[in-house]
């Protein structure tokens, strides 16, 4: 499914560009290192609230969108 391939990517793509750790964003949103690898490379599904979360953290909307942008 191709919005869920771009989640993937865009959390990954953010991640690294901010300079964060899949262990450093997993403590900001209360989840596993393996959690946060597993949902990038798609083995895991994450709840509607932890990808909340997730995009908080990054500083981007559930839609892709940079905050500082909108």
């Amino acid at each position: 499914m191709r919005i869920l391939q771009d989640y993937r990517k865009i959390i990954r793509e953010k991640r690294e560009k901010k300079g964060l750790s899949q262990s450093a964003l997993a403590k900001l949103v209360g989840v596993s290192q393996p959690a946060i690898n597993q949902i990038e490379s798609g083995a895991r599904t994450p709840s509607l609230a932890l990808l909340m979360k997730i995009c908080d953290a990054l500083e981007i909307s559930m839609f892709g969108e940079d905050k500082e942008d909108e």
